[in-house]
């Protein structure tokens, strides 16, 4: 294997995505050092909200996120319907919170999930884990810990 040989296979899936990522390189070169524009701004928005979404299970579509976010009538899971216009709230508002108050962290979360969930906005109080099948593969640290942990973390992010 020569130096300029890869330590990897590049199939067609990679050149594929070399190809995208060229391309969103090339549509931002254009707006170096200028702010963006409103256009790309929403854009950006409905990509997060989307790319975020999905981690979480959601199935809607970048053009369904958009959709949604426009008021349109998009047919999908009331709950993700509900989850895309929780963030698009939160995101429209992000100037307005400190992001080392855990304050602010739980106004954030009952936004994101007012309606999805009863506990919005608040500390859990029980026991959570990461189940693979029926296999304990992560167990959260205890619910009674959980303040103390977020006033650490809070405070090691303002340090850094």
């Amino acid at each position: 294997m020569g130096n300029d040989t890869p330590p990897f296979e590049i199939t067609p899936k990679i050149t594929e995505l070399l190809v995208k990522i060229g391309n969103e390189l090339g549509r931002f070169e254009g707006i170096k050092g200028n702010a963006l524009t409103p256009q790309l701004q929403r854009e950006n928005r409905v990509q997060t909200i989307q790319a975020s979404l999905a981690i979480e299970q959601n199935t809607l579509s970048l053009e369904q996120v958009s959709n949604v976010i426009e008021g349109k009538t998009v047919r999908g899971m009331p709950h993700e319907i509900l989850e895309v216009k929780n963030a698009f709230s939160v995101y429209g508002r992000l100037e307005e919170f400190d992001p080392s108050s855990s304050r602010d962290l739980l106004k954030t979360h009952r936004i994101l999930m007012d309606g999805l969930i009863n506990s919005s906005g608040k500390w859990r109080t029980g026991n959570a884990g990461i189940m693979k099948g029926k296999e304990v593969v992560h167990m959260a640290p205890p619910a009674e810990n959980i303040s103390s942990l977020m006033k650490n973390l809070l405070l090691w992010l303002k340090q850094t």
